[in-house]
Parts: C-alpha cells; structure tokens; sequence
C-alpha cells in the first residue's frame, strides 16, 4: 500500500533518514521557493492517483481518499513544517561554530530525523481506512489483490536483477550525485567513508520483502472478510502494522543498521572542510526559510488532521 512522503525501495531501512535529507536538501538547491511550492502543493493530488491505481473506486469512495489525503497534507503542512524549519536551523548552527559535533549532538539529529519519519507513518490516512474498506466490492478486493501481487513480484524482479555489491554501488553514486547537485561534494575521504559504510550494512532486502507479502496475503483475508463485525478493529492495527515490519521482526539488526549510520555522520562530520561546512550552512538555512514559508501559506479545503491509530 502506499506510504506518502516516503519512496518504495527505502521503505523500512535505517538509511531512508539520510536520503530523507539528502533528497530535501537536492530540492531546494535545484529549485526555486515557487517552483518548490508548487510541487509541494500538488503532492495530494499525486497522492490520491497512487492510491487509485489499486481499485477502480466510484466516485464516492475517491472523494473519501481525496478528502483524508488533503486533511493529512494539511496537518503536514501546518504542524510539520515549522518544526522541519526549527531543526534544520538547529543544524545548521552547529555545523559552523567552529567545532565539531558530538556524538551526542549527531546521534539527537538523527533521532530527530526518524520522529518526524515516525509521525508521518502514524498520522497516515490508511490507518483510518476501515469504514473505506469495508465498503468495497468483491471485484475491487480482487484487484487490489492483483495490484498488490504486481508491484511485489516486480520489487522482487529487480531485486534479484541486481547483485547485493551492484545495489551498493548504485546506493553510492546515488548519494556522491546528490551531494554534488545541491553544491556539497563529497570529499575523497568522505566518498572512501560512504562506501565502506554501505559494505558493513546487512542487507535485509529479502526478508523484508517476505514480511511485506505475508502482510499482504493477511490483509486480502481481513478484505475478503470485511462484513464480519471484528474487522474494523483488526484492519486498522494490521494497516498500521506494516510501517514497522522491518524494525519490529529484526530489533537487533535494525538497531545496528541505525548504530552504524550514526558514526558514520558523525565520522563524516569530522572530515567536512570549513568550506564544506559554510556551504551546509546555507543550504540548510535556505531549506529552513522555504518551508517556514510553505508552512503559513493560506490553503483552502478540509481542515488537517492525523490520522493516529487510537
């Protein structure tokens, strides 16, 4: 099932929080406010086409995904986004005093990278999607069954396509391009860094993607029994369930997935030159400035909401 805000191949690696940022910082250092606000504001658009191509829902049922996905938009944009804009000054000030962070001081960023991952999960509208489930059709069961199983065995495809050494080189070049686009280039030692951190990493892309298909298989059972009078209170939670398979079946290698990517920043930190750091410090502000903006743009439609699991 979709996961706004976050892309399939990262879902439930450590590693995502890092790319999270990367990939914020690479928009606003290819883009302009405008041109930022714009695509920031077509999101629950593009959203609710993602969660479309499941099922050919009616028009009722489309209005019901348009309208949580603009409440959950909504609660992103007003409550999520000034605390974005917060932390990211915070960094900011502390890459370029003149010191180098701590262990303590790198460890509470990354911390604070995976809350706001964490809410995102927690106030995504499919935790709150019972009532919407419980109406569908026996054929639009089918179909989501079928979407399901397609993007799956595609997952798996291109998974077994690539050996685990090629995955971690397209890891690498992915973040040395990034890092270079948004005017921050990886010194060598850094780049020397990258690669051996990405080498230490267990990959648990296989079993990952084995949970993901007995979730699903559990959760075409709970549909295909959506008029028992239990189901609304067990497909919520099994909904909810699925952003931390990965986390909750491997604690231990998932802490130490997390444990390695905290010395690898803080290691990389280190080797950042003045230059380096004087760069980061601009980006970071001017990150900061547009989503303080994004953030107290009058919008219209449903007021937000997060939709927690209660």
């Amino acid at each position: 099932m979709p996961n706004f805000y976050r892309h399939r191949r990262f879902t439930g690696q450590p590693t995502v929080r890092l790319l999270l940022l990367i990939t914020l910082l690479t928009t606003v250092g290819c883009t302009s406010p405008l041109v930022l606000g714009r695509l920031y504001d077509r999101i629950p658009n593009s959203s609710s086409k993602s969660v479309a191509r499941y099922a050919d829902f009616n028009k009722a049922q489309t209005q019901v995904i348009k309208t949580s996905v603009q409440r959950y938009h909504r609660w992103h944009r007003e409550t999520q986004l000034p605390e974005y804009a917060v932390f990211l000054r915070s960094v900011a000030n502390s890459v370029n005093n003149g010191s180098q962070p701590d262990r303590e001081t790198v460890a509470g960023w990354l911390n604070t990278v995976d809350e706001f991952s964490s809410r995102l999960r927690q106030c995504n509208p499919l935790n709150d999607s019972a009532d919407l489930l419980a109406g569908l059709s026996d054929k639009q069961v089918q179909q989501i069954a079928t979407q399901l199983k397609k993007e799956k065995d595609l997952e798996l495809k291109e998974y077994q396509e690539e050996s685990e050494p090629q995955r971690r080189q397209r890891r690498y070049k992915f973040a040395v391009k990034w890092a270079r686009r948004i005017g921050l280039p990886l010194n060598p030692q850094q780049k020397a860094l990258l690669q051996e951190t990405l080498k230490q990493q267990q990959s648990l892309g296989l079993q990952r993607m084995s949970l993901w298909r007995v979730w699903s298989e559990q959760f075409i059972n709970l549909l295909q029994n959506r008029h028992q009078p239990e189901f609304n209170s067990t497909v919520n939670p099994h909904i909810h369930a699925l952003w931390s398979l990965t986390k909750d079946n491997y604690p231990n290698e998932w802490q130490h997935t997390k444990a390695l990517w905290q010395d690898f920043l803080y290691t990389f930190m280190a080797m950042q030159s003045e230059q380096q750091n004087k760069a980061m410090e601009i980006k970071l502000n001017a990150m900061a400035e547009i989503g303080g903006k994004l953030s107290r743009k009058a919008v219209t439609g449903p007021p937000a909401q997060c939709f927690r699991l209660n």
